[in-house]
């Protein structure tokens, strides 16, 4: 499994997840079924975020105005719902999937690291 043609966060964002699929059971880097069926749900987050951005102008400081927002949340009837654990493990998730990336040279440095 190679880089998307598309470069969006999306794209690779579904790309890693097919990955991830695909790897044997056996491999090292291969998650477990549960961590995936959340990391389908924090991929979801992050793409509705991130999703139409091309990874190639992607930078740090986006890292930080996610959590930012997260920080401030509220639910649907506007009361504060602040969820900073959670994003902080979307964009340890984030990074992950920008380090396939790098790996599928898509880019050539992970903006979340730099």
């Amino acid at each position: 499994m190679g880089a998307p043609v598309e470069g969006t966060f999306a794209a690779l964002a579904d790309a890693w997840l097919a990955r991830q699929r695909a790897l044997p059971a056996t491999a090292q880097d291969k998650r477990a079924d549960s961590t995936l069926e959340e990391n389908v749900r924090e991929l979801a987050m992050l793409k509705r975020a991130f999703g139409a951005m091309h990874v190639g102008q992607m930078e740090k400081s986006d890292a930080y105005a996610y959590l930012d927002a997260c920080s401030l949340a509220r639910d649907k009837k506007g009361n504060p719902r602040p969820r900073a654990a959670k994003g902080n493990k979307e964009i340890a998730l984030a990074r992950r999937v920008l380090e396939f990336g790098v790996r599928v040279r898509l880019i050539a440095v992970n903006p979340s690291t730099a």
